[in-house]
């Protein structure tokens, strides 16, 4: 509660574990819901599929938890009778509190076919409308690079917006993780930023869409693909750094 047509949940068990998958599957909008299962006595843990973590959700009271999803995120809650574990607070990011980082980026192409080649740019494009015929049917992976310089460290979330590619992040050489979908949110580790120059490299990863659809003469593409308009590529908004709430 509140229901939403976009919001989807399946169950199953295993043994006396009770299994949910709940799916947010808005692509602009995040969905904030309370869970009321029939099991109260049971402890509800959450099991991160990307880092392989498990902890307990906080706030549970008489079988009833809140959950907050972002766009196109999910959530795999197990009930258990097992109450003896870490219990780790949400965090959610402080919308109003955004950092716009990355003045001038090197962009380093690398094609998955032809040659790679790279250029400079104060900021960020689309590629399919781009002048340069390489870009505006790239496909295979980009590599973003910029640094940045902060006053303060006290920053918990990098985001770059909503995205249907492929994200991977280092910062200051540490891996951030990857992103598949939705909105590419990164936590950051406490000590992971310093106070003056930060390095900041994003691998992009792209579908074959605009490449495939350049391909005119090729028959087999045109039955696989015919697009009206490029597929948007490329990172086009704002690079923030958030604070937590």
């Amino acid at each position: 509660s509140p229901a939403d047509e976009k919001l989807y949940m399946i169950k199953h068990e295993s043994g006396d574990n009770e299994i949910y998958f709940f799916s947010n599957q808005d692509e602009m909008n995040g969905q904030v819901f309370t869970a009321a299962f029939a099991s109260k006595d049971k402890t509800a843990w959450c099991w991160d599929p990307h880092t392989g973590e498990r902890f307990i959700l906080p706030g549970q009271e008489n079988g009833r938890i809140s959950i907050r999803l972002q766009a196109l995120e999910s959530k795999l809650v197990v009930l258990e009778d097992n109450n003896r574990g870490v219990q780790r607070e949400q965090i959610f990011p402080d919308e109003h509190s955004g950092l716009g980082i990355g003045e001038i980026w090197q962009l380093d192409f690398r094609p998955f076919r032809d040659e790679n080649f790279s250029i400079t740019t104060d900021s960020l494009f689309e590629y399919g409308d781009h002048e340069d015929p390489r870009i505006a049917t790239f496909a295979g992976q980009v590599s973003y690079q910029t640094t940045f310089d902060l006053k303060e460290a006290g920053w918990a979330f990098l985001d770059l917006g909503l995205e249907k590619h492929i994200t991977e992040v280092k910062l200051n050489g540490e891996k951030l993780g990857v992103k598949w979908w939705g909105r590419h949110l990164y936590k950051l580790a406490p000590g992971m930023l310093k106070e003056g120059e930060n390095q900041l490299e994003i691998i992009y990863t792209t579908t074959l869409a605009n490449y495939a659809n350049s391909l005119t003469g090729n028959e087999v593409a045109r039955r696989w693909i015919k697009l009206e308009e490029p597929d948007p590529v490329g990172l086009t908004g704002d690079i923030l750094m958030l604070k937590s709430r």
